[in-house]
C-alpha cells in the first residue's frame, strides 16, 4: 500500500509549485513572456521569477519615498508580526476554542 500511495503522490510538490506558478501568472496584471526551455515547468518557474523581480523593481522607488517620508515626518512604522504575535494568536483561538467547548480557560490538557 505504501508503494502505491508513492507512487499516486509522486509529483504532489511539484503539483503545489505548479499551482503556485500558475497562480502568479494568472493573476499578473500584463503578459509574461516565457523563454525557451527544455523543460516547461522550469520556463513557467523562470517567467514567475521574471515577473515577481520586474514588481519588486517597479515597487521599490515608492517603498523609498514612504519610507524617507515617514523618517522625515517621524511616522513610527507598522510592527509586523513576529513569531511572538502569531503565537499569541494562536494561544488565543485555542483558549477560545477551549471556552467554547466548556473546558477550562488554560492550556492544561
Amino acid at each position: 500500500m505504501y508503494k502505491e500511495y508513492s507512487w499516486a503522490n509522486r509529483h504532489s510538490d511539484r503539483k503545489e509549485d505548479l499551482y503556485r506558478i500558475t497562480e502568479v501568472l494568472f493573476n499578473a496584471d500584463e503578459y509574461v513572456p516565457l523563454d525557451a526551455h527544455y523543460d516547461w515547468f522550469e520556463a513557467l518557474e523562470r517567467a514567475m521569477n521574471s515577473y515577481r523581480c520586474k514588481k519588486i523593481a517597479e515597487a521599490l522607488p515608492m517603498a523609498l519615498e514612504q519610507y524617507q517620508m515617514n523618517i522625515q515626518m517621524i511616522i513610527a512604522f507598522p510592527k509586523t508580526r513576529s513569531g511572538a504575535g502569531v503565537r499569541a494568536i494562536w494561544l488565543e483561538n485555542i483558549l477560545s476554542g477551549r471556552r467554547l467547548n466548556g473546558e477550562p480557560n488554560d492550556l492544561d490538557f
